[in-house]
């Protein structure tokens, strides 16, 4: 039987243990401070752009030899001059998104085709492959007038935002998609994985020179607790130090 100094030696050193895995536990997130573990079903980052009127260019390059998913669905947006994506918009925005993710089957699209219904909506997100042009020219500046987060009350004839599916060409290491832009102003780009997962430069001007974000969000996480959760970490420590005095008073 191991002596008390020692024993309390051990019990000591095993506590200190148990508690620096539990913090280590309790935090995440990555470099920059984003927790990947966003909101499940939705969108994961979203840009903000001030775009000059003419054809830019999204490139998406393959990471360690592949590309980060086959495919990426988007939603872009035009908003006042000079405006952010606040949480208001980001409310309104993540029912919408999390329902297109949904109608990105290849029967979907088929469906939208035959029924001959228009493209690049929540219910028809357009398809577009290497090469293709998104055409942002009949996007309508976003008002947050007559939107009660997700109710998109929009006059007819209005079209405020438009999804695309665009889908990688596996056997190149870059995928291009053209982005024209119509009328000078702010743009959003809300994406379904954060974009510098395919490359660091990923939006070029028509004259080669890399365009950044004036700003950039994300969607805010939920975090939910459990009574069983907030019980049971103090429960255990309690039962291991109730077993440690316990085991003191059998020595002594």
């Amino acid at each position: 039987m191991p002596s008390t100094p020692k024993f309390l030696s051990l019990a000591l050193l095993g506590l200190l243990l148990l508690s620096s895995t539990c913090q280590a536990a309790s935090h995440g997130g990555d470099e920059d401070g984003h927790d990947h573990d966003h909101a499940e079903g939705t969108y994961e980052w979203v840009g903000t752009f001030e775009l000059p009127k003419g054809d830019h260019t999204l490139t998406f390059k393959k990471v360690d030899g592949k590309y980060a998913d086959p495919s990426i669905l988007m939603s872009f947006m035009r908003l006042e001059a000079g405006a952010k994506f606040d949480d208001d918009l980001h409310k309104e925005q993540k029912e919408p998104f999390a329902h297109a993710l949904e109608k990105t089957t290849e029967a979907v699209k088929d469906a939208c085709v035959a029924a001959k219904k228009e493209m690049g909506t929540e219910d028809c997100p357009m398809h577009l492959e290497d090469g293709d042009k998104i055409d942002l020219s009949e996007l309508e500046v976003h008002s947050h007038e007559g939107h009660d987060h997700g109710r998109r009350d929009s006059h007819a004839g209005e079209k405020e935002s438009m999804f695309v599916l665009l889908e990688m060409m596996d056997s190149k290491a870059e995928t291009k998609f053209t982005l024209s832009i119509a009328d000078t102003g702010t743009y959003a780009m809300i994406t379904q994985h954060m974009m510098t997962e395919f490359g660091e430069n990923y939006l070029t001007a028509a004259g080669g020179a890399n365009v950044k974000p004036t700003d950039v969000s994300f969607p805010p996480v939920e975090v939910k607790t459990t009574s069983s959760s907030s019980s049971t970490r103090p429960l255990g420590l309690g039962m291991v130090l109730v077993s440690l005095l316990a085991i003191m008073g059998y020595l002594v």
